[in-house]
């Protein structure tokens, strides 16, 4: 009982600093005046300036494609992504940040890099390291014992 009780402790801590750092990023960008939220701004990283599917953007962001493609609409009704043809499946199409996109997501940074000092501040580089492998890892376990 105790295990599950330290699980489900460290289960809660995990969701509620992911929601927290997410919150701080959107009051940063907010402050900032960006167009983007933490959503748009994950979305046009994620692209990394290549063309992908919306299955490959929705993945790399941890999203639904349904959810995924929800923003894309919204982004490109903003200018901020286009969506072009897919040279190798010509019934779907291939999203791309457009200038006006990348041109936003280079004015964001400082916004995130704000965001993230606030939110690591109280860590050294050791620390860091630490908790990104030990989040690898249980991200990684919760991929192998379900759909993740």
């Amino acid at each position: 009982m105790a295990r599950h009780a330290n699980e489900t402790a460290l289960a809660s801590a995990i969701i509620a600093a992911e929601i927290d750092v997410w919150n701080r990023i959107e009051h940063e960008l907010k402050a900032s005046g960006s167009r983007l939220n933490a959503a748009r701004f994950f979305l046009l990283r994620a692209m990394s300036g290549e063309a992908v599917t919306i299955t490959d953007a929705a993945r790399r962001v941890k999203a639904t494609p349904a959810a995924a493609s929800r923003l894309v609409d919204r982004m490109g009704s903003d200018g901020l992504v286009a969506k072009i043809p897919n040279p190798e499946d010509r019934r779907s199409s291939l999203l791309a940040a457009t200038e006006a996109g990348l041109a936003e997501l280079e004015r964001a940074c400082p916004s995130i890099e704000a965001a993230f000092s606030a939110c690591f501040s109280g860590l050294d580089a050791k620390e860091m390291e630490s908790l990104a492998a030990a989040l690898a890892e249980i991200s990684a376990h919760a991929k192998r014992e379900g759909k993740a």
